[in-house]
């Protein structure tokens, strides 16, 4: 567990730099704080309650349901430039 959490430090540092953000924080679905890029000794708190991590975290839940509701599911596929949240729905006829 203690690696994947130095994994995910320097994971998330590298996104941090590589996107020239200020700040980057990694949360659970429930807005709690997994670890942050700029202080990663702090986590466990919740950001639940930030208006723009409440936004995203209700959006990404609206979409998985609507994808689930087709039969289908959501995953994130690495990119050359980022991360791609990917689906696929069958067409029925």
């Amino acid at each position: 567990m203690n690696n994947d959490n130095e994994r995910l430090k320097k994971g998330l540092e590298e996104i941090r730099k590589a996107e020239s953000l200020d700040i980057l924080t990694l949360n659970n679905q429930n807005g709690q704080v997994i670890v942050r890029s700029r202080n990663p000794s702090v986590s466990g708190d919740s950001q639940a309650q930030d208006k723009l991590v409440s936004k995203v975290l209700s959006d990404l839940f609206i979409i998985k349901e609507i994808i689930a509701k087709h039969g289908a599911d959501i995953w994130v596929e690495p990119r050359e430039n980022g991360n791609s949240f990917v689906f696929q729905i069958q067409k029925v006829f």
